[in-house]
């Protein structure tokens, strides 16, 4: 198939249970193509199977075999529509349900599952390792660890992370405590570039909340608002305006947290009846303990603890 990694964003959800639980290598790699391509809203995705058996390098008869397995362990639903076969990730559904629980789970970008110059070996270590790094993209995790749920030999496990490392998309760095080894630290430094964090922010996402808010959104996440995602904010932008939501946007983006949050943060606003821009202001000075935060005077600690209170039974 075609490189068209370059122009490739977006990413899906991989959870730490695909690689504890007992699956073949071909079930993990094409649970981990079809989370790429899920709608995060519905789980579900259509992928060809002239597609899903490019990317993987699979036969038609192992992929089938691998789809059944999902299937039968209650992972996936597979649905023949005509020509097309829909897909529905019920392990995500049941395990992830709202995204901000964090988990168990972590973000695994399309990038790295399109990539024509990694090998399958390559991509299920980097999917391993952010099913462990959350939303900050770093991990820890033992060698032995990672070897005996792979299911790889050493060797061909260090070939991998080799090709990784060499990619430039994961960085290590060897702990020692002065008398013995420690896990390595794993950087996901494809997570850090797609999901984002506070060092990497385009300049632009601090000085345009002006833009439209799917617009805004994009320039956040470097990925754009799905269609139900866009339904679902629209009532908002009617009645508030678009930089009302892009405040949201904004700060779930600054402490790293994802579209779930926004969504809860303007319904919460809108629940306080805060009407407009200044009077989201306003509230944060109010809501803050002292005048030592960001911009509006809230600390940081503080308006985490708030964005993680909507999600406080699932964390």
């Amino acid at each position: 198939m075609a490189d068209t990694t370059g122009s490739i964003s977006g990413y899906g959800y991989i959870l730490k249970q695909v690689f504890e639980a007992e699956l073949s290598r071909s079930a993990r790699l094409l649970f981990c193509l079809l989370t790429v391509f899920a709608d995060s809203d519905t789980w579900q995705a259509y992928p060809n199977n002239r597609l899903i058996t490019g990317y993987l390098r699979m036969n038609i008869k192992t992929f089938r075999r691998a789809r059944t397995e999902l299937a039968n362990l209650g992972y996936l639903q597979f649905e023949h529509q005509g020509s097309t076969t829909l897909y529905t990730l019920t392990l995500n559904q049941a395990k992830i349900g709202q995204k901000g629980a964090h988990n168990g789970y972590g973000y695994f970008p399309k990038l790295i599952m399109l990539n024509n110059h990694l090998s399958n070996n390559s991509k299920l270590i980097y999917a391993f390792l952010a099913s462990h790094a959350g939303t900050k993209g770093i991990a820890w995790p033992s060698v032995g660890k990672m070897v005996s749920q792979l299911k790889m030999s050493p060797k061909t496990f260090y070939n991998a992370q080799r090709e990784l490392k060499q990619a430039d998309f994961i960085k290590i760095d060897r702990r020692y405590d002065g008398r013995v080894n420690q896990t390595n630290v794993y950087t996901l430094i494809a997570n850090q570039k797609v999901v984002g964090n506070v060092v990497e922010l385009d300049p632009w996402f601090k000085t345009n909340r002006s833009l439209l808010a799917p617009a805004y959104y994009e320039l956040a996440y470097q990925t754009p608002l799905t269609v139900q995602q866009k339904k679902q904010l629209q009532p908002f932008i009617r009645e508030h305006g678009d930089q009302w939501v892009n405040m949201a946007t904004f700060y779930a983006r600054k402490y790293g947290f994802q579209y779930a949050y926004i969504y809860e943060v303007v319904k919460d606003w809108q629940r306080m009846q805060l009407q407009t821009p200044d009077d989201v202001v306003d509230w944060m000075s109010r809501y803050s303990v002292d005048q030592q935060g960001d911009d509006h005077g809230i600390p940081e600690d503080r308006f985490k603890d708030y964005l993680l209170s909507f999600f406080a039974d699932k964390v």
